[in-house]
C-alpha cells in the first residue's frame, strides 16, 4: 500500500490533517492502530459491573489487528487467569450473555434449549493469545473445540 517510509510518514501526517482524503485515496483499505489505553484504565473498565467485552476486529489482507485473533483468549488467559482482574465466570459472562443482552441478540449468549449452539471448549489453564502487533495472525492457544450453530468449525 505504501511505497516507502517517507510515504508512510507523509500519510501519517496527512491522517491528522485530512482523514477523509486519505480514506478515499486508499479506497477505504486503511487501518489506524492507536495505543491510547493505560493499564489502570483498562483494568477499571473491565472490572466495572456494566462493562461487556466485544471486538470490532475484522479480517483484512496483510496485517490484521491482533484483536482479530486474540481479544477473547487474551481476556480469559492474561486478564482473568494471570492478572486476576476478574474471575473466569465474570470474563465468560462479559463475552457471552452480557453482550447478547446489551445488544438484543436473541437466542445467543447462553446455553439453553432453543438457542443457537455457539460453544467454545477451552482449557482454562492454557487459553491465551500469542498475537501481537509484530505478529498479529497467530491463532490462540488452549482452544479445543468450537461449534457455531451446533456445527463444529
Amino acid at each position: 500500500m505504501f511505497s516507502s517510509p517517507r510515504s508512510v510518514r507523509r500519510r501519517i501526517t496527512a491522517w491528522s490533517d485530512r482523514p477523509i482524503d486519505l480514506i478515499q485515496e486508499e479506497h477505504g483499505r486503511i487501518n489506524v492502530l492507536e495505543r491510547n489505553q493505560s493499564e489502570s484504565n483498562l483494568r477499571q473498565t473491565l472490572s466495572h459491573p456494566l462493562s461487556c467485552v466485544i471486538s470490532d476486529g475484522f479480517y483484512v489482507t496483510g496485517r490484521p489487528h491482533p484483536r482479530l485473533y486474540g481479544t477473547f483468549p487474551l481476556l480469559l488467559g492474561e486478564m482473568s487467569r494471570e492478572r486476576q482482574w476478574l474471575t473466569l465466570t465474570e470474563a465468560i459472562h462479559k463475552i457471552t450473555g452480557k453482550p447478547a443482552l446489551r445488544f438484543a441478540i436473541s437466542k445467543r449468549g447462553h446455553i439453553e434449549r432453543g438457542y443457537f449452539a455457539d460453544v467454545v471448549v477451552f482449557d482454562p489453564k492454557e487459553v491465551n493469545s500469542p498475537a501481537s502487533y509484530e505478529n498479529p495472525a497467530v491463532p490462540p492457544v488452549g482452544i479445543r473445540h468450537m461449534l457455531r450453530n451446533g456445527a463444529m468449525v
